[in-house]
Protein backbone atom coordinates (compact mmCIF):
# COMPACT_ATOMS: atom_id res chain seq x y z
CA UNK A 1 0.00 0.00 0.00
CA UNK A 2 1.16 3.52 -0.29
CA UNK A 3 1.54 5.00 2.67
CA UNK A 4 -0.52 8.28 3.77
CA UNK A 5 2.85 10.74 4.44
CA UNK A 6 6.00 9.68 2.97
CA UNK A 7 3.75 8.49 -0.38
CA UNK A 8 5.90 5.54 -0.96
CA UNK A 9 5.31 1.80 -0.61
CA UNK A 10 4.30 0.43 2.50
CA UNK A 11 4.26 -3.65 3.16
CA UNK A 12 2.22 -5.16 5.46
CA UNK A 13 3.37 -9.27 6.75
CA UNK A 14 2.95 -11.63 9.05
CA UNK A 15 5.67 -14.50 10.11
CA UNK A 16 5.17 -17.82 11.48
CA UNK A 17 5.19 -16.37 15.35
CA UNK A 18 2.21 -14.04 14.50
CA UNK A 19 4.55 -10.94 14.91
CA UNK A 20 2.74 -8.48 12.33
CA UNK A 21 5.25 -6.11 10.72
CA UNK A 22 4.90 -2.84 8.92
CA UNK A 23 7.99 -2.72 6.47
CA UNK A 24 8.90 0.42 4.23
CA UNK A 25 9.74 0.54 0.77
CA UNK A 26 13.93 0.33 1.73
CA UNK A 27 13.13 -2.79 3.59
CA UNK A 28 13.42 -1.39 7.25
CA UNK A 29 11.01 -2.27 10.08
CA UNK A 30 8.98 0.67 10.91
CA UNK A 31 6.85 -1.25 13.84
CA UNK A 32 6.33 -4.91 14.54
CA UNK A 33 3.20 -6.36 17.11
CA UNK A 34 2.17 -9.86 17.85
CA UNK A 35 -1.19 -10.63 17.32
CA UNK A 36 -3.20 -13.86 18.42
CA UNK A 37 -2.97 -15.99 15.48
CA UNK A 38 -2.79 -16.07 11.47
CA UNK A 39 -4.47 -13.46 9.80
CA UNK A 40 -7.35 -14.70 7.70
CA UNK A 41 -7.87 -11.75 5.09
CA UNK A 42 -6.47 -9.13 3.45
CA UNK A 43 -5.60 -5.89 4.74
CA UNK A 44 -8.16 -3.83 3.78
CA UNK A 45 -7.34 -0.02 3.72
CA UNK A 46 -10.14 2.55 5.11
CA UNK A 47 -10.51 5.84 6.27
CA UNK A 48 -13.13 5.98 9.38
CA UNK A 49 -12.46 9.69 10.11
CA UNK A 50 -12.56 11.11 6.84
CA UNK A 51 -9.32 12.53 7.50
CA UNK A 52 -7.55 11.41 4.29
CA UNK A 53 -5.58 8.81 6.90
CA UNK A 54 -6.10 5.41 5.93
CA UNK A 55 -6.66 2.34 8.61
CA UNK A 56 -6.26 -0.75 8.25
CA UNK A 57 -8.75 -3.40 9.09
CA UNK A 58 -8.45 -7.19 8.99
CA UNK A 59 -9.30 -10.44 11.28
CA UNK A 60 -7.78 -13.85 12.47
CA UNK A 61 -9.74 -16.48 14.25
CA UNK A 62 -10.38 -14.50 17.18
CA UNK A 63 -10.59 -11.03 16.85
CA UNK A 64 -11.22 -8.42 13.96
CA UNK A 65 -8.39 -5.72 14.31
CA UNK A 66 -8.24 -1.90 12.67
CA UNK A 67 -4.59 -0.62 13.08
CA UNK A 68 -3.49 3.15 12.35
CA UNK A 69 -0.58 3.78 10.11
CA UNK A 70 1.68 3.20 13.35
CA UNK A 71 -0.18 -0.10 14.43
CA UNK A 72 -1.93 1.32 17.22
CA UNK A 73 -5.42 0.12 17.84
CA UNK A 74 -7.92 2.56 16.32
CA UNK A 75 -10.89 2.86 18.73
CA UNK A 76 -13.20 0.26 18.96
CA UNK A 77 -10.85 -2.23 18.39
CA UNK A 78 -10.03 -5.10 18.36
CA UNK A 79 -13.41 -6.80 18.44
CA UNK A 80 -13.36 -10.36 20.20
CA UNK A 81 -14.99 -12.26 18.35
CA UNK A 82 -17.98 -14.74 20.04
CA UNK A 83 -16.74 -17.79 17.89
CA UNK A 84 -14.07 -18.87 16.07
CA UNK A 85 -13.86 -17.09 12.24
CA UNK A 86 -14.53 -19.30 9.57
CA UNK A 87 -13.90 -17.36 7.04
CA UNK A 88 -12.18 -13.83 5.96
CA UNK A 89 -14.09 -10.26 6.98
CA UNK A 90 -16.26 -8.61 4.05
CA UNK A 91 -16.43 -4.76 3.81
CA UNK A 92 -19.46 -3.76 2.13
CA UNK A 93 -20.05 0.44 0.95
CA UNK A 94 -23.96 0.39 0.00
CA UNK A 95 -23.48 4.23 -0.75
CA UNK A 96 -19.90 4.41 -1.87
CA UNK A 97 -18.86 7.19 0.99
CA UNK A 98 -16.48 4.59 2.61
CA UNK A 99 -18.87 3.75 5.75
CA UNK A 100 -18.71 0.61 5.40
CA UNK A 101 -20.15 -2.30 7.07
CA UNK A 102 -18.28 -5.62 7.90
CA UNK A 103 -19.52 -9.07 7.35
CA UNK A 104 -17.53 -12.20 9.13
CA UNK A 105 -18.74 -15.83 9.57
CA UNK A 106 -18.18 -17.70 13.06
CA UNK A 107 -18.04 -21.53 14.13
CA UNK A 108 -21.32 -20.90 15.64
CA UNK A 109 -22.82 -20.99 12.02
CA UNK A 110 -23.71 -16.93 12.58
CA UNK A 111 -22.84 -14.34 10.24
CA UNK A 112 -22.21 -11.29 12.23
CA UNK A 113 -22.01 -7.55 11.55
CA UNK A 114 -20.79 -4.16 12.94
CA UNK A 115 -20.25 -0.67 12.06
CA UNK A 116 -16.87 0.60 10.97
CA UNK A 117 -16.37 2.26 14.29
CA UNK A 118 -16.49 -1.26 15.80
CA UNK A 119 -19.79 -1.34 17.42
CA UNK A 120 -22.47 -3.81 15.85
CA UNK A 121 -24.98 -3.04 12.79
CA UNK A 122 -28.25 -2.00 14.57
CA UNK A 123 -30.93 -3.77 13.65
CA UNK A 124 -29.06 -6.55 11.93
CA UNK A 125 -30.85 -10.64 12.58
CA UNK A 126 -29.65 -13.36 11.00
CA UNK A 127 -30.23 -16.53 12.61
CA UNK A 128 -28.05 -19.43 11.22
CA UNK A 129 -26.43 -21.34 8.19
CA UNK A 130 -26.85 -25.06 8.20
CA UNK A 131 -22.58 -25.53 7.68
CA UNK A 132 -19.94 -23.61 8.28
CA UNK A 133 -19.39 -20.54 5.81
CA UNK A 134 -15.58 -20.74 4.70
CA UNK A 135 -15.78 -18.86 1.55
CA UNK A 136 -15.95 -14.77 1.96
CA UNK A 137 -19.40 -13.10 1.54
CA UNK A 138 -20.29 -11.29 -1.87
CA UNK A 139 -22.28 -8.16 -2.17
CA UNK A 140 -24.56 -7.20 -5.14
CA UNK A 141 -26.71 -5.23 -6.31
CA UNK A 142 -29.59 -5.30 -8.97
CA UNK A 143 -32.45 -2.11 -9.31
CA UNK A 144 -32.87 -1.27 -5.54
CA UNK A 145 -31.94 -4.47 -4.31
CA UNK A 146 -29.32 -5.37 -2.08
CA UNK A 147 -27.67 -8.68 -1.86
CA UNK A 148 -25.60 -9.92 0.78
CA UNK A 149 -24.72 -13.18 -0.62
CA UNK A 150 -22.80 -16.60 1.12
CA UNK A 151 -22.82 -20.05 1.00
CA UNK A 152 -22.03 -23.14 3.32
CA UNK A 153 -19.74 -25.84 3.26
CA UNK A 154 -22.81 -27.82 1.74
CA UNK A 155 -23.58 -25.41 -0.98
CA UNK A 156 -26.19 -23.84 0.43
CA UNK A 157 -26.70 -20.48 -0.52
CA UNK A 158 -28.05 -17.56 0.93
CA UNK A 159 -28.76 -14.10 -0.43
CA UNK A 160 -29.90 -11.90 2.63
CA UNK A 161 -31.04 -7.69 2.58
CA UNK A 162 -29.20 -4.97 4.60
CA UNK A 163 -30.81 -6.44 7.77
CA UNK A 164 -30.18 -9.65 7.32
CA UNK A 165 -33.56 -11.33 6.37
CA UNK A 166 -33.77 -13.43 3.52
CA UNK A 167 -33.81 -12.22 -0.02
CA UNK A 168 -33.27 -15.64 -1.39
CA UNK A 169 -32.87 -19.52 -0.05
CA UNK A 170 -31.79 -22.54 -1.71
CA UNK A 171 -32.19 -25.47 0.25
CA UNK A 172 -30.94 -27.45 -1.98
CA UNK A 173 -28.27 -29.49 -0.32
CA UNK A 174 -25.04 -29.85 -3.20
CA UNK A 175 -22.53 -31.79 -2.38
CA UNK A 176 -19.15 -31.47 -3.17
CA UNK A 177 -19.52 -28.65 -5.37
CA UNK A 178 -16.08 -28.52 -6.84
CA UNK A 179 -14.83 -24.66 -7.81
CA UNK A 180 -16.05 -21.77 -5.69
CA UNK A 181 -16.66 -19.85 -8.60
CA UNK A 182 -20.26 -18.89 -9.05
CA UNK A 183 -22.37 -16.34 -10.76
CA UNK A 184 -25.38 -14.54 -9.44
CA UNK A 185 -28.45 -13.38 -12.06
CA UNK A 186 -31.16 -11.37 -10.59
CA UNK A 187 -34.22 -9.48 -11.87
CA UNK A 188 -37.60 -8.60 -11.34
CA UNK A 189 -38.64 -11.73 -11.40
CA UNK A 190 -35.78 -14.85 -10.59
CA UNK A 191 -32.71 -15.14 -8.70
CA UNK A 192 -29.87 -17.92 -8.97
CA UNK A 193 -26.73 -19.17 -8.99
CA UNK A 194 -24.77 -20.79 -11.44
CA UNK A 195 -21.82 -23.13 -10.39
CA UNK A 196 -19.87 -26.05 -11.44
CA UNK A 197 -20.09 -29.90 -9.91
CA UNK A 198 -17.35 -31.97 -9.95
CA UNK A 199 -18.33 -33.91 -13.05
CA UNK A 200 -18.28 -31.07 -14.99
CA UNK A 201 -21.44 -30.18 -15.39
CA UNK A 202 -22.76 -26.61 -15.00
CA UNK A 203 -25.87 -25.93 -12.82
CA UNK A 204 -28.28 -23.29 -12.43
CA UNK A 205 -29.52 -23.12 -9.03
CA UNK A 206 -32.66 -21.59 -7.82
CA UNK A 207 -34.74 -21.74 -4.71
CA UNK A 208 -35.75 -25.76 -4.74
CA UNK A 209 -34.30 -26.92 -7.68
CA UNK A 210 -31.15 -27.52 -9.60
CA UNK A 211 -31.10 -27.84 -12.67
CA UNK A 212 -28.17 -29.23 -15.16
CA UNK A 213 -27.03 -26.26 -17.70
CA UNK A 214 -23.99 -27.52 -19.64
CA UNK A 215 -21.89 -30.81 -19.54
CA UNK A 216 -18.24 -30.05 -19.80
CA UNK A 217 -16.65 -33.52 -19.40
CA UNK A 218 -16.11 -33.95 -23.12
CA UNK A 219 -13.12 -30.67 -22.55
CA UNK A 220 -11.43 -32.31 -19.37
CA UNK A 221 -12.26 -31.30 -15.75
CA UNK A 222 -11.24 -27.37 -16.40
CA UNK A 223 -9.41 -25.81 -13.75
CA UNK A 224 -11.08 -21.99 -14.56
CA UNK A 225 -14.67 -21.45 -16.59
CA UNK A 226 -16.42 -18.53 -16.67
CA UNK A 227 -19.58 -17.38 -18.34
CA UNK A 228 -19.37 -14.53 -20.85
CA UNK A 229 -21.29 -13.92 -23.65
CA UNK A 230 -18.60 -14.62 -26.17
CA UNK A 231 -20.61 -14.52 -29.58
CA UNK A 232 -23.13 -11.27 -28.64
CA UNK A 233 -26.23 -12.90 -28.94
CA UNK A 234 -27.18 -11.95 -25.14
CA UNK A 235 -26.88 -15.13 -23.62
CA UNK A 236 -24.21 -16.65 -21.74
CA UNK A 237 -21.24 -18.78 -23.37
CA UNK A 238 -18.64 -20.58 -21.27
CA UNK A 239 -14.78 -20.09 -21.47
CA UNK A 240 -13.09 -23.80 -20.28
CA UNK A 241 -9.24 -23.78 -19.24
CA UNK A 242 -7.70 -27.02 -18.56
CA UNK A 243 -4.08 -27.64 -18.56
CA UNK A 244 -4.26 -28.40 -22.13
CA UNK A 245 -6.47 -26.28 -23.41
CA UNK A 246 -8.60 -23.06 -23.48
CA UNK A 247 -12.19 -23.58 -24.93
CA UNK A 248 -15.76 -21.95 -25.34
CA UNK A 249 -19.06 -23.54 -25.49
CA UNK A 250 -22.46 -21.99 -26.18
CA UNK A 251 -25.40 -22.35 -23.81
CA UNK A 252 -26.50 -25.12 -26.22
CA UNK A 253 -22.76 -26.94 -25.74
CA UNK A 254 -21.30 -25.89 -29.28
CA UNK A 255 -17.44 -25.40 -29.33
CA UNK A 256 -17.37 -21.62 -30.69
Amino acid sequence: FIDDTTHLIQVLVQDINYTLYKIDNSGNIQWKRKLDNKVLSPYYPVDPYHTGQKCYVFNTRSFIYMMDANGNNCPGYPIHLPAMATNSISLVDYFGNGDYRVFLACGNMSMYAWLLNGKPLGGWYFNKTQKSVTDSLQYFRFGTQDYLVFTDEDFNFYALNKMGQYQFKSTTVLKKPGTSFYRIYADDSTFQLMMMDTSGAILSVKENSVTPILSTAQTGAPLVWLPMDANADKVDDFVLLNKQSLKILSNDNVTL
